[in-house]
């Protein structure tokens, strides 16, 4: 684990805004657009660099309730990252560590997950594939939200059938792990989130993209190792928490060389469920 407190100053990839916003949605095609239709309908472009501190050096404890996000150390063992592997053994590792770090979880459910690397292992052709969850793909450098909260119910829905009406009168929620950037929930605004619908190849869904304003807070977890797990929030249902989702980024540290070695990683999406005890 590292020590030392290494903050960084990064351009991060945002949206940018259009007076179009106003009359239609951000939207973006990975499959064929429809005749006459354009592939994508908005720009993204690097903003004025930010400052990114490194949580090493705060004395703030992170809170998913309060800050959107938070870090546990979490040791694994040598695992091969197979399909098999990763739902038999590696989930039922993050859903002990979602029901460790979340008071009051009754049911911790996977819906995806993706492998990713900066190295040779991943094509850049590969960086929005969703056809195979091993196969590796690139960090994905744009600020953005994985889903709005209309879609995260979709999920549930979707992935919960018959069951999915009881578990949604509870508190549930939308939970990720992964290695990236991290923006306080606290410092972004209600009109710095841009619903946007995505459609691919396989399924259509709507995330946030998010403008870029220089009062936003951005972490991260310097020389972050295999043991240590960032969590933070897609969506939460409840309207009594301080943060309900966390915009979050891949980004290129200012101090790594050509001869570092590259970044891999899992993320895991959990839906998380509150209430009475279920199996």
């Amino acid at each position: 684990m590292a020590t030392h407190v290494i903050n960084q100053s990064a351009s991060l990839t945002h949206i940018v805004w259009d007076d179009a916003f106003l009359k239609s949605k951000p939207t973006q095609y990975v499959n064929e657009a429809p005749p006459g239709v354009p592939q994508v309908n908005f720009t993204l472009r690097p903003a004025p660099e930010q400052s990114i501190t490194d949580m090493r050096g705060c004395d703030e404890p992170f809170a998913l309730d309060t800050h959107g996000f938070t870090w546990r150390n979490n040791p694994i063992p040598d695992l091969t990252w197979d399909q098999e592997t990763i739902e038999k053994t590696y989930f039922p590792m993050v859903f002990d560590l979602v029901r460790e770090t979340v008071p009051g979880v009754s049911r911790v459910v996977a819906f995806d997950y993706r492998l990713r690397s900066s190295g040779d292992k991943a094509s850049p052709a590969t960086n929005l594939a969703f056809k195979n969850f091993t196969e590796v793909i690139g960090p994905f450098e744009r600020v953005h939200i994985d889903q709005t909260p209309k879609r995260a119910k979709e999920r549930v829905i979707e992935q919960m059938g018959d069951a999915a009406d009881e578990l949604l009168k509870n508190r549930w929620a939308c939970i990720k792990t992964a290695p990236l950037a991290m923006c306080d929930a606290r410092s972004v605004g209600p009109g710095d989130l841009l619903a946007t619908d995505n459609y691919r190849e396989t399924f259509s869904g709507e995330s946030y993209h998010m403008v870029h304003k220089p009062e936003h807070k951005w972490y991260y977890l310097s020389e972050q190792t295999r043991d240590e797990a960032l969590l933070f929030k897609i969506h939460d249902s409840s309207e009594e928490v301080e943060a309900a989702r966390c915009s979050h980024t891949a980004f290129r540290a200012s101090d790594v060389r050509g001869t570092a070695e590259p970044r891999e990683s899992i993320e895991v999406r959990c839906l998380v469920f509150f209430g009475p005890e279920q199996a």
